[in-house]
């Protein structure tokens, strides 16, 4: 449902207002720090004597810098979109940044990107970009933090939960859904972004939601979304690599202005638009922007996601932790008898139909590849048929894992080997059938040095 109509034709009577307005702009100001307007503007003096890096955009009528220094941003993607989001919080003097991304910088993106350079290639995108970042920052007690990872199956709801607002500058159905779901359970505002050729739209989601990332989509777009992984076993497809859409910097320019322009007024509580798509095409002769209602999808996760309960924090690590630590943790914290659930399927190894031999795996399924997948006695490579592959959901399945050296093996692997991600929300299931929360004391610190430094007052983040 259209809630913008054409803009285009009040865009061009508002901006022939502001020229005829300017003309008889006040010739001087207002004693400092009072406030004036005159029809389309209004604007603020700062006091000060000395002009600052932020001095102009402080001129803004409800600009806060103060609460730039204290916002809390992530930013997921750092490549043509990330990089100019990266660049417009910096430059406005944004407190704190993650930049989370896990591929390498290649040269096709030297054209798309501010923040990168030719010594760059090869060297990973999150780190480089944070490091960019930082120097281009105007607020000199800033941190920029980068996450080396993939955002599907390595960044924990805890992330999530520290910080304010999430912008993501993705590229593919998969990881903007997992984002849309991370955002749904820690209640936290999903600004999404995307460009292709000389177009490019935003989507704005905010709670409470009424809709979400997901209605958005259709359903072959959905059953698409996992394209990377093998359709028998879901391992990894090796040397998988998506399609790479046509787009030039000055779509991703523009995209990223407006992304950041919404999220600048969220965190002044002044962005009233939830559940919208904001669309701009300008490989017309006229361009034109459109924004769109984005209805529920009727039996999408946000009708029954709901933000989680409050938690328990227990001592340890995510990287330390066994999950026979973590049980015992469990138990001692009055859980009885818990059960946790894993984040993905857990191949404890596989069994050959041909020769009736077991080959030990020991990894999550997504770090699996899909080739790996064979007999280590027979060597049958490639013969899926005669495959049998043992999967584990939960530690309740550790009874049936088979052998009881291979239980205790599994007992005594790190959390993170088992596959949950840094800064993990854990699910425990009491004897009642009652979930419980917890998260583990640890991981804050050793994820995210950063921002756990800048907050003098550790309990106010935990």
């Amino acid at each position: 449902m259209p809630i913008a109509g054409t803009i285009s034709r009040r865009r061009g009577a508002a901006f022939a207002a502001v020229r005829t307005k300017y003309s008889a702009w006040p010739e001087a100001a207002q004693a400092q720090g009072k406030t004036f307007s005159h029809m389309a503007f209004r604007i603020k003096t700062t006091g000060r004597r000395h002009e600052t890096a932020t001095d102009r955009q402080e001129r803004i009528s409800w600009w806060s810098q103060e609460k730039l220094r204290q916002a809390r941003v992530m930013i997921i993607g750092a490549g043509a979109l990330g990089n100019e989001v990266a660049k417009n919080l910096a430059l406005v003097g944004v407190g704190y940044m993650l930049i989370v991304d896990f591929d390498d910088i290649e040269v096709s993106n030297l054209s798309r990107t501010a923040l990168f350079r030719q010594d760059d290639l090869g060297k990973r995108k999150a780190r480089v970009a944070a490091q960019r970042a930082l120097e281009l920052n105007v607020e000199p007690a800033a941190v920029v933090e980068a996450f080396d990872g993939d955002v599907v199956w390595d960044l924990g709801l805890g992330v999530y939960r520290r910080l304010d607002i999430v912008l993501g500058c993705l590229d593919n159905i998969e990881a903007r859904l997992a984002v849309n779901r991370a955002c749904l359970l820690t209640g936290k505002p999903y600004l999404d972004a995307g460009i292709r050729e000389l177009a490019g739209s935003i989507y704005l989601f905010q709670p409470p939601f009424s809709s979400c990332f997901s209605c958005a989509t259709t359903k072959r777009e959905r059953e698409g979304a996992n394209a990377r992984y093998d359709s028998c076993f879901q391992t990894l497809r090796r040397g998988y690599a998506q399609g790479k859409l046509a787009t030039v910097q000055v779509t991703s320019a523009m995209i990223a202005a407006m992304q950041v322009e919404h999220a600048l007024k969220w965190l002044h509580g002044r962005l009233h638009l939830n559940g919208v798509r904001i669309q701009y095409d300008g490989s017309s002769a006229t361009p034109y922007f459109d924004a769109t209602t984005i209805l529920p999808r009727p039996h999408c996760e946000c009708q029954a996601l709901q933000p989680l309960p409050a938690f328990l924090r227990l001592a340890g690590g995510t990287r330390t932790t066994t999950l026979r630590g973590l049980l015992r943790a469990l138990h001692e914290a009055g859980i009885e008898e818990p059960v946790v659930k894993f984040p993905n399927s857990f191949v404890p190894g596989v069994e050959c139909s041909h020769c009736a031999e077991y080959t030990e795996i020991m990894r999550p399924l997504h770090r699996l590849k899909s080739d790996e997948l064979q007999c280590r006695h027979c060597r049958r490579a490639g013969d899926r048929e005669g495959l049998q592959l043992h999967y584990l959901s939960d530690s309740l399945d550790l009874a049936e894992a088979g052998m009881k050296e291979t239980r205790e093996q599994l007992l005594d692997l790190t959390l993170n080997k088992l596959g949950f991600p840094l800064m993990h929300i854990y699910g425990a299931q009491d004897r009642q059938g009652q979930m419980h929360y917890v998260e583990l004391a640890n991981d804050f610190a050793e994820t995210l040095p950063g921002l756990a430094q800048q907050n003098c007052n550790f309990s106010e983040m935990l």
